[in-house]
């Protein structure tokens, strides 16, 4: 509840301000992989992290406060090493059991980019920042082994036993 009711006093701050509110929500908002999903799309989270990103877009863009602006990148990657990073993750494990389902994919070098252009052109509204192609977390965890950690052990598993 925290981090909604600070994201609703950051709003209130900035329509005060008349400052545009950016905020860096997620991608995972949609439950599958079957359908591709736009910035129209009515969010179907299916487990609880998601319906805490759902519930915070909604309350941003409640408010009648308009210079708003929501990114919603997905599966971040990033030539740097964080825990955020998808790659920095996979890293961490001996064994990965990965969905072989296509996923969007951003580039956190590319997200930058992204947001420099949508706030260079005073864009509002909400935006999946996403890289042009896609790729399952199987593919990546196969990569890692193949061109960085022979030892991991890549499992397939369905998006259902997943969740």
């Amino acid at each position: 509840m925290c981090k909604y009711n600070g994201r609703c006093k950051c709003v209130k701050c900035m329509l005060r301000k008349n400052i545009k509110f950016v905020h860096i929500s997620s991608g995972c908002l949609f439950d599958g992989n079957d359908v591709v999903s736009t910035e129209e799309s009515i969010p179907t989270p299916g487990v609880w992290y998601t319906w805490t990103k759902k519930w915070a877009d909604e309350a941003i863009t409640s408010h009648s406060y308009k210079d708003v602006l929501i990114l919603r990148p997905r599966q971040l990657v990033s030539s740097v090493a964080h825990p955020s990073n998808l790659i920095t993750k996979f890293l961490g494990f001996k064994e990965i059991s990965a969905i072989d389902e296509l996923n969007s994919i951003t580039c956190i070098e590319d997200l930058f980019e992204m947001m420099e252009h949508l706030l260079s052109c005073n864009a509002t509204g909400v935006f999946n920042c996403a890289n042009t192609e896609v790729v399952t977390p199987y593919e990546i965890s196969l990569m890692i082994k193949e061109y960085i950690n022979p030892a991991l052990i890549v499992k397939k598993i369905s998006y259902d036993k997943l969740l």
